[in-house]
């Protein structure tokens, strides 16, 4: 059975697991430059992000990482931005991420959001499908720009 909870900083050591599969995953190991500390302060003193886990027996095996966009501005209500959603590949094909999904949703309602967002790299293609199954769409009017701080 899978079970999600609402992360707290005593997950910390999960959270950093799982984002290090993720990085593993999308070829971008060398990217993960954060460590548990400096997650822990994001989490906490910054309330920079929250999680949810994913677990089976026990054990933590998906992660949803996300945050709240102050605002959209034509209807002045919150935009709930999923940064990252992981599931280890054993776990894959079991529901673990439609429940992640799922509770995202409800925290969405629950906060008055008008809609979630994220991103999704072209080439997952099994993740494209079950964001389609989910009934997202991929929006063809906007394009993702990125400034890197090298760059400011």
């Amino acid at each position: 059975m899978i079970t999600v909870k609402h992360c707290t900083a005593e997950d910390i050591p999960d959270i950093y697991r799982l984002m290090k599969g993720l990085a593993e995953f999308e070829k971008m190991s060398d990217a993960l430059t954060i460590d548990e500390k400096g997650l822990e302060r994001l989490m906490t003193e910054e309330k920079a992000f929250e999680a949810l886990l994913a677990y089976e027996d026990g054990k933590a095996v998906g992660l949803a990482l996300y945050y709240f966009y102050m605002l959209s501005t034509f209807s002045g209500r919150r935009v709930l931005y999923l940064e990252d959603i992981f599931v280890d590949e054993e776990y894959r094909k079991k529901g673990t991420g439609r429940l992640l999904m799922q509770e995202l949703i409800n925290e969405a309602r629950a906060r008055g959001c008008i809609k979630m967002e994220w991103k999704c790299l072209k080439w997952n293609e099994n993740a494209v499908r079950f964001y389609e199954k989910l009934g997202a769409e991929i929006s063809p009017d906007w394009l993702t720009f990125t400034l890197k701080e090298d760059k400011f």
